[in-house]
């Protein structure tokens, strides 16, 4: 009785330790300092350079695109969070309209990245952007698994 007793609390203290663990994770994940739209780019360029061994001229031209696509986002993120404030819902008639507008300012910054870089700095950027969508597609993919864990678990399904 008193083995059970001694394994019945060791498991439960280990299963404590290892959610204290993984919520101290979470919390320093979420709470990391936001960064304005010029120190992303500047981050974002730098890191480019590094893969892409830009020169100065290109690092200034990279970062101001960046700069640009970065402003661009956070007007829209802002006009969501007014609509979202306000309980408008999204309106979806205009799809067309929007998706061409997006795939035109994606066709926009790949011609100016084509005008900054190199050949063969234009063709790593490419694979480069290629390996990002596949890692994010695989990190939602796990996420959803996760929640889906999550969710069935507060349903008492196991």
């Amino acid at each position: 009785m008193k083995k059970i007793v001694s394994i019945l609390v060791f498991v439960f203290a280990f299963t404590l330790t290892t959610q204290a663990q993984h919520d101290s994770r979470r919390v320093k994940m979420h709470k990391g300092e936001k960064l304005t739209v010029a120190q992303r780019a500047t981050l974002g360029a730098k890191k480019l350079a590094l893969v892409l061994d830009l020169d100065d001229s290109q690092i200034r031209k990279v970062t101001n695109l960046f700069k640009k696509k970065g402003e661009a986002m956070a007007v829209r993120v802002q006009k969501m969070k007014t609509k979202k404030a306000n309980n408008k819902k999204r309106v979806h008639t205009n799809s067309f309209e929007r998706m061409n507008k997006s795939l035109d300012a994606k066709i926009n910054f790949q011609k100016k990245m084509k005008q900054i870089l190199t050949k063969e700095q234009y063709a790593k950027f490419l694979k480069l952007k290629k390996h990002g969508k596949k890692k994010m597609r695989s990190n939602v993919s796990k996420r959803k698994k996760v929640m889906h864990k999550k969710r069935m678990h507060r349903k008492g399904h196991r």
